[in-house]
């Protein structure tokens, strides 16, 4: 059975507490619903290589890169801890996708860089992911995808700024 969509918060809880805005519940239900369903839509496309979404999005923002970025920048990229990042980085390093090396300047830190066969293993993936990716949005007329990407761009500097704040 297909849940409400878009789902909508319970108004009761309006009577209850006070502080409710049961709009504000109404978007961040949504989004999170949202979000949870275009991760488990994308995935299929990964499960055949035994890649995680975010294993792909590390090796994709290595790629953009074009050279190499640290832990503490991948982190900072995806929003993840450090300790989620060293996990991602531990797996894709065990398949020959990434190659950690000592930073030329400090040898405490480490740089990151995508492999020949990481480029080779997104050479191969790419063709489906972004059929995949397109076909997942297709609900939405292209006008209405970049009114949805500027207001998720508000939502997310607003977000920035309440967690740079404490």
């Amino acid at each position: 059975m297909q849940p409400e969509i878009p789902a909508r918060a319970n108004r009761k809880l309006e009577d209850e507490f006070p502080e409710v805005d049961s709009l504000a519940s109404d978007v961040v239900i949504n989004v999170w619903r949202t979000s949870a369903l275009l991760s488990e839509d994308l995935v299929r496309v990964l499960r055949p290589y035994s890649l995680t979404l975010t294993g792909f999005r590390v090796l994709m923002m290595l790629r953009a890169a074009g050279g190499t970025l640290s832990p503490a920048e991948i982190a900072a990229r995806l929003g993840s801890a450090r300790a989620t990042v060293t996990g991602v980085l531990d797996s894709l390093e065990k398949r020959s996708s990434v190659l950690r090396s000592p930073h030329p300047d400090d040898r405490r830190r480490l740089q990151i860089s995508i492999t020949d066969s990481g480029r080779a293993l997104l050479d191969e993936i790419l063709p489906s992911y972004f059929t995949h990716e397109r076909d997942s949005v297709a609900a939405l007329g292209a006008e209405q995808q970049e009114t949805l990407v500027g207001l998720l761009g508000e939502l997310q500097r607003g977000l920035y700024a309440r967690c740079s704040d404490g």
